[in-house]
């Protein structure tokens, strides 16, 4: 039971953390880094939040069960109550502490709509490509 359950907190957390630091990049071109945190964190955080929620309910209805299942369910709320504290805590702390390094991502221009399209710099357009270039 304890490895499924950590295998299910890491799971979760990495999971989670792929959402909000997605949404995060999306919003750093718009926003700048400290709008985009506040936008990632409040929009994105509240699915999250949602989700954990949802799980951590259904994991308590098998509180009923026997007792094995019991344990299952108490080692399942607390590894799904741990990652949701990792994603909505820890995650948003990184991004304001490591400014330096999450700001100015060039990736984060490139999903702002700049125009650039990096396929045509790696000589795969359209055009190469239907010419077998």
């Amino acid at each position: 039971v304890p490895m499924i359950m950590a295998f299910l907190s890491v799971a979760l957390a990495f999971d989670w953390s792929f959402f909000l630091l997605a949404r995060f990049i999306e919003e750093e071109g718009v926003h700048g880094h400290e709008g985009a945190i506040r936008v990632s964190v409040t929009q994105t955080g509240t699915n999250i939040t949602l989700s954990a929620v949802l799980m951590i309910v259904c994991c308590a209805c098998t509180f009923l069960m026997p007792a094995t299942m019991a344990s299952n369910a108490t080692g399942a709320v607390i590894a799904v109550v741990s990652s949701l504290a990792t994603c909505l805590l820890l995650i948003p702390a990184c991004l304001v502490a490591f400014h330096a390094f999450f700001a100015g991502r060039p990736h984060a221009a490139r999903l702002a709509g700049d125009g650039h399209d990096e396929t045509d710099d790696a000589g795969d357009s359209e055009e190469n490509l239907s010419r077998g270039l």
